[in-house]
């Protein structure tokens, strides 16, 4: 029997080979946009009238407040200012 053979037994333990990576199976995608987070404070008067709110909806506190966002009316910021807003005697 020859040395080299003895190491040849251990390169074959399964124990050496290098851990292959797993394989991750994809998620599917949201049906909505993709959430962001938002760190929001807030009073504990607050806090209780969203969560009550919420709870009477049957919502989170989190789509409560998304659904406030959506009445948001929409803001615009002119580029030129108010001067640039003025009507026929323009300054």
């Amino acid at each position: 029997m020859r040395g080299d053979d003895a190491t040849h037994q251990d390169a074959a333990d399964p124990k050496s080979t290098p851990a292959r990576p797993r394989k991750r199976t994809p998620k599917p995608p949201a049906a909505d946009a993709p959430k962001r987070s938002l760190n929001l404070r807030i009073d504990a008067e607050s806090h209780q009238r969203l969560t009550i709110h919420a709870v009477m909806k049957n919502t989170t506190v989190s789509e409560l407040v998304m659904g406030y966002a959506r009445t948001l009316k929409e803001f615009r910021v002119s580029r030129y200012g108010e001067a640039g807003q003025g009507g026929a005697d323009g300054g």
